[in-house]
């Protein structure tokens, strides 16, 4: 039997991130309480998380140009489908990004988040029109990958709430629990409030997402008194342990959480149930859960950033997830279950695993040192100091690497990091440093990356981007920056502006190195003082004019931030130090 097959993903593991110092293994500020009082983001205490990730359709392919908004930051995702958010303020509980593209579904993640950099991945759903109804008599629609949905007459009204008698397009999706990658197609992560207002993490025996639209591709809801029913298949591995009745949970796009609403009953090999409105309804048992911590390292102790890990609890099934920055997973797991725990390498290939528990309480593994072959991972040590020779106190360390940014803090002068890697890849790496205190920075390649340690040398931060400039002129105003009272980042394919901890912000990103002469623009991408997200619309030109120890040149856009409806002219100029 495929264990992993048949039974993945019957609860969530939250893998998130606590601390920026990955040698404290644990903090007592994430621990959730076992009741929320009110289940809105914002009802534990509100944090800044940044958040890195990756957005594909269901077969993997990359996704550009999608939406992706936590709080009140939002990004666009590249070509690659890769987006970072930075320092978005949202729930320490229930932190929640919202991933939205024309022509699919909206996807949801909701986290336990700290002051840290969180990874998330999300396949989005396309929307797919399963058949239609006229609203004057009502009907049946079968849904192709499983499901159906039985409508009575007259039981539509429009957005405004009035009756609505056309014809009636309806979208579904199955998403069954039992299949590779659930975690990321469904939304939330599976953390619930009951009808008694209490936290649970839910065991799901499949969900449905509908949505409904009129003749001219308007939201339809159901009117009050007219509920409609839905018919969920359970999938084969779950119908001997699927109970005669379950409750029904339905998400609250608000808030990042489900909600329990209503029941259905066992027929045959479905669930039938009525509801009363639309969203993502899932069928689902509320578990007891525990809290588990760990943190992991490689035997050097630089933190396993970002790797996949697979737990297994038994008979109550098996989940996955990622590490934080730091190397750390914590989350909520089944009270009372024994767990193995696996560690993914960058080629799905197992490269640890451990049993542990079972726990009737929470749970601190500690740090957890593992033995990866060298030529499966990659790890970065060296050390900063600023202008006066003094270590670097308060900094940050990044490497970019094959696609992938790994992060970690500078402490007293030191930094380490790792990642893993398949067999044989063989690419140059770029390093990015910054004293925070100072306000200083550097950016450096390594043009040979072995395999296993690299110990890079010393870097001082002291004139990296001293006396750098930019202007931004938009819509009849001009902003000028200069460092580091402002903050002005250059890569060999990026040039950022903003004002340090404020806006405006704008990010240019090329599709390949800079040098003299005309430079293609993959992307423009502004943030206004009010906090408003312009993204681009039309073309993009950049030209570079002096490039050596200053890169110096214009970058020339029009970005819009309500679907092209209003369209602005914006330049860029800029003359920043490049890192010697």
């Amino acid at each position: 039997m495929d264990f992993f097959r048949k039974k993945k993903f019957l609860f969530y593991f939250l893998l998130v991130c606590l601390s920026w110092n990955c040698q404290k293994p644990h903090s007592d500020e994430f621990q959730p309480p076992p009741v929320i009082t009110d289940a809105t983001p914002g009802n534990s205490s509100p944090v800044s998380a940044s958040f890195r990730g990756r957005v594909v359709d269901l077969q993997g392919i990359p996704l550009s140009a999608v939406t992706v908004t936590a709080g009140t930051r939002s990004s666009l995702t590249n070509e690659n489908g890769e987006f970072e958010l930075i320092n978005a303020t949202v729930d320490s509980l229930a932190g929640l990004v919202k991933a939205s593209k024309p022509g699919y579904l909206n996807g949801f993640r909701t986290l336990i988040v700290s002051k840290a950099f969180h990874y998330v991945e999300f396949r989005l759903i396309r929307e797919e029109k399963q058949g239609s109804v006229v609203a004057g008599t009502g009907g049946t629609v079968t849904f192709n990958n499983g499901g159906s949905a039985t409508f009575a007459a007259n039981a539509f009204i429009s957005a405004d709430s009035t009756p609505y008698t056309g014809k009636v397009d309806v979208m579904a999706h199955f998403i069954d629990p039992t299949t590779p990658g659930f975690e990321t197609e469904m939304p939330g992560n599976l953390l619930a409030i009951d009808r008694n207002n209490a936290a649970t993490v839910l065991t799901s025996f499949g969900m449905l997402a509908v949505e409904m639209r009129s003749e001219n591709n308007q939201p339809v809801k159901l009117a009050a008194g007219k509920p409609a029913t839905l018919h969920f298949p359970i999938p084969a591995a779950l119908l001997s342990k699927a109970p005669a009745s379950i409750p029904l949970w339905y998400f609250d796009e608000t808030k990042g959480l489900w909600k329990e609403e209503g029941s259905a009953v066992k027929t045959g090999n479905e669930y039938v149930g009525q509801v009363a409105h639309f969203s993502f309804w899932n069928c689902d048992v509320p578990n007891d859960y525990v809290m588990l911590e760990a943190v992991l390292q490689t035997p050097q102790g630089a933190p396993l950033s970002f790797v996949k890990v697979d737990i297994s609890a038994g008979d109550a099934g098996t989940t996955s997830g990622y590490a934080n920055e730091s190397g750390m997973i914590q989350g909520f797991v089944p009270k009372g279950k024994p767990l193995h725990i696996t560690v993914k390498g960058e080629c799905d290939e197992n490269i640890y695993s451990v049993d542990h528990g079972p726990f009737t309480q929470m749970a601190d593994l500690g740090i957890i040192k593992i033995q990866i072959a060298p030529d499966k991972l990659i790890q970065f040590v060296g050390d900063a100091v600023n202008c006066n020779n003094e270590p670097v106190t308060s900094g940050r360390a990044e490497v970019h690497y094959n696609g992938k940014v790994v992060a970690t803090t500078i402490e007293n002068g030191h930094y380490s990091l790792s990642l893993l890697r398949c067999s044989g890849q063989a690419e140059p790496a770029l390093l990015y440093l910054v004293d925070f205190t100072g306000g200083k920075e550097i950016t450096f390649s390594l043009d040979e990356v072995a395999d296993g340690l690299n110990t890079l040398p010393g870097k001082t931060l002291c004139d990296a981007l001293t006396n750098s400039t930019a202007t931004i002129s938009i819509d009849g105003n001009t902003f000028s920056f200069v460092s580091p009272t402002d903050s002005l980042s250059y890569t060999p394919r990026s040039i950022i502006v903003q004002r340090r901890g404020a806006n405006p912000k704008i990010s240019c990103w090329f599709s390949k190195d800079l040098a003299l002469g005309e430079v293609p623009v993959s992307a423009v991408y502004y943030t206004d003082e009010a906090g408003r997200f312009y993204y681009p619309t039309g073309t993009a030109s950049a030209t570079i004019t002096a490039f050596d120890n200053y890169v110096a040149g214009s970058v020339s856009a029009t970005i819009t931030r309500d679907s092209g409806r209003t369209v602005l002219p914006i330049i860029v100029n800029f003359n920043m130090k490049t890192s010697q």
